[in-house]
């Protein structure tokens, strides 16, 4: 049984990072994020607008989209030149030509449509998670009609990462299991139960043939060996139930994974008749410090061969506390965008909106593409 190390606050684990912020831009909490061939950071913020972030230079830009309908972008997906965007709830996702500004609404089939999140898929295909209709929607180019399959097992189809074997992985509660995609046929394979029935799978990423699904509110990684379909010894994480009380989304850059964090003290559960997500009952406790919840200024690092733990922890600003939420990455470089509410009159971390904010790795110097 794996025990967890004191943190290595000073291990040098973590690489140096560089921090923007744009001022012009006041944003709630963005969400879903991707970058384009040209080094475009693209991410909805508030009111009806795309804000980018050049990852190489630094540039920024903003677009006003009337096709919002002043609804948040949930995901980004930069896609064949074009920026494939949903919209939370509604009928419709829009595909944006952030050249030309032109924007085309494309239908989703179904009654109750919910879609926050999905994935890029071998193959050249975006699939989203409709978590309404229980179904996964494939797209085989921006503009085509996107095909649907039913997702056949009970449970909130949240979300579906790829991984190097060819599957899908999706992970459901109450009980927790797994359930994988075969990318290549497009169908649903199976589900398993995991063997922590009160888990609640978050963050995700993969390093020598096993997946590490971070227990998003039990303060622990979960490994899963692909090839054997075994679940490994859990991991636990330091600071759980001090510092942060939530495991959110993640990735693996270069070796390292990271995990950002918030205060929320409950796993996230979505009402898929409302769209809105489960609070605790009246009287119980929402966070681990006792303030209103956030995201916060750091994200949990690990190293899974040497099983140490570290933070990535944004900057001090004189004005607010920054809140690093959405990841991006290609497998070397990284960008974690998020804002930078003002303080509250005790010197924490007030309401939101504040500033746009991207942390990222060294700038990207990867060859430009053929024009």
């Amino acid at each position: 049984m794996f025990t967890c190390p004191d943190i290595a606050r000073d291990s040098g684990m973590v690489p140096p990072i560089s921090f923007h912020r744009h001022d012009s831009i006041i944003t709630h909490r963005p969400y879903g994020v991707d970058v384009d061939e040209q080094g475009w950071l693209w991410e909805g913020v508030a009111g009806g607008r795309l804000a980018g972030h050049n990852v190489r230079t630094g540039a920024f830009r903003i677009l006003t989209v009337p096709e919002f309908d002043g609804r948040p972008v949930y995901s980004t997906y930069a896609w064949h030149g074009k920026l494939v965007l949903q919209m939370g709830q509604g009928g419709d996702y829009l595909v944006l030509d952030p050249d030309t500004g032109r924007c085309v609404r494309r239908s989703i089939p179904g009654s109750n449509p919910i879609l926050w999140y999905g994935a890029k898929l071998p193959g050249d295909k975006v699939l989203f998670c409709d978590r309404g209709n229980r179904q996964a929607l494939i797209l085989d180019a921006p503009e085509a009609s996107p095909r649907a399959v039913p997702f056949p097992y009970e449970g909130d189809f949240g979300s579906l990462s790829p991984a190097s074997d060819g599957i899908g992985y999706v992970t459901l509660a109450d009980p927790a299991r797994l359930a994988r995609f075969d990318i290549a046929s497009e169908r649903f394979i199976d589900e398993a139960p995991m063997p922590w029935p009160e888990a609640g799978a978050s963050g995700r990423f993969e390093h020598g043939g096993v997946i590490y699904f971070a227990d998003s509110a039990g303060g622990r990684l979960l490994p899963y060996e692909m090839r054997s379909r075994r679940w490994l010894d859990p991991i636990p994480t330091p600071d759980h139930g001090k510092i942060y009380g939530f495991i959110g989304i993640g990735l693996f850059a270069d070796g390292l994974a990271y995990f950002s964090l918030s205060t929320y003290a409950h796993r996230s559960q979505l009402d898929l008749k409302t769209g809105k997500i489960i609070m605790p009952p009246p009287g119980a406790r929402l966070t681990v410090d006792g303030r209103p919840l956030r995201f916060m200024e750091r994200m949990l690092v690990f190293d899974p061969v040497t099983r140490r733990f570290d933070y990535l922890t944004a900057p001090a600003q004189p004005d607010g506390v920054p809140l690093l939420c959405y990841t991006w990455t290609d497998g070397k470089h990284f960008a974690v965008t998020g804002c930078l509410p003002p303080f509250a009159a005790d010197g924490g971390a007030g309401p939101e909106p504040g500033p746009w904010i991207v942390l990222q790795s060294p700038p990207i110097t990867h060859r430009e593409p053929k024009p």
